[in-house]
């Protein structure tokens, strides 16, 4: 069994280099520690979280709204142009 600390670790050498974390709405229930996770190391980070409702999805966790800059649905041209946003201002400013 992977301890805590190691998926954190590992976590944080993923996400500290990135301008922006995309979480998925969809995949919360079944590895919300998972994504907890991702969240506290973003959050350490300041890095930006937009969260993306699946495909045919409808609703988005409170723990995901809660932190989340944005939610869009699951659509390349509304990911992309959200991404551009609010990663872009952080990148010069945060």
């Amino acid at each position: 069994m992977v301890k805590k600390e190691e998926v954190e670790r590992e976590l944080d050498r993923h996400i500290r280099p990135v301008d922006i974390v995309i979480v998925l709405s969809g995949m919360y229930a079944d590895h919300s520690d998972w994504m907890q996770g991702e969240i506290r190391v973003a959050n350490k980070h300041d890095k930006p979280i937009v969260g993306v409702v699946p495909l045919g999805g409808h609703r988005v966790p409170p723990a995901i709204e809660e932190v989340a800059l944005e939610i869009v649905d699951w659509n390349v041209k509304q990911i992309v142009d959200t991404i551009r946003k609010k990663a872009l201002p952080y990148r010069t400013t945060g």
